[in-house]
């Protein structure tokens, strides 16, 4: 029933479906985002971090230039206009492996926007964010 009526709904063209993308690529840059700390894969549990990385007090992020280039590269290959103005902020939110409790995002004024694919995507947004390590888990057995 409810199937009938959604499709009654969508058929009457006062709705239509909009269907967005969320994509993440990972630069390859030899620092991360937004702390002078190696990015190389495969290395020892904490061993490339910086003050910033472990959230200490009083220390503050430092932009990757490289990263800005990566990114300024791939919004005008996406025929991005690059706005005038931008700025970083915080996104609060709790991770267990994020001990600053936050993501350095640009949610609301990024750097480029109204980009295009070469299908019909729109690009809404493109922005540079920092991310914390995969989490990884070890399988084991859960005894009974």
């Amino acid at each position: 029933m409810a199937a009938a009526a959604a499709a009654a709904v969508l058929s009457s063209g006062r709705f239509y479906a909009l269907i967005g993308f969320e994509i993440h690529v990972k630069l390859a840059t030899n620092s991360k985002m937004f702390s002078l700390s190696s990015s190389a894969p495969a290395q020892p549990t904490n061993s490339q971090v910086t003050p910033f990385d472990m959230a200490l007090p009083g220390s503050l992020p430092y932009l990757n230039r490289a990263c800005l280039d990566a990114g300024i590269r791939a919004a005008l290959g996406l025929n991005c206009q690059i706005n005038k103005i931008s700025h970083f902020e915080r996104k609060h939110y709790f991770y267990p492996d994020s001990p600053s409790g936050y993501q350095i995002t640009q949610q609301r004024y990024p750097f480029a926007s109204n980009g295009l694919f070469h299908y019909p995507l729109l690009l809404k947004k493109d922005k540079l964010k920092s991310s914390t390590k995969h989490k990884v888990y070890k399988k084991r057995k859960l005894s009974p």
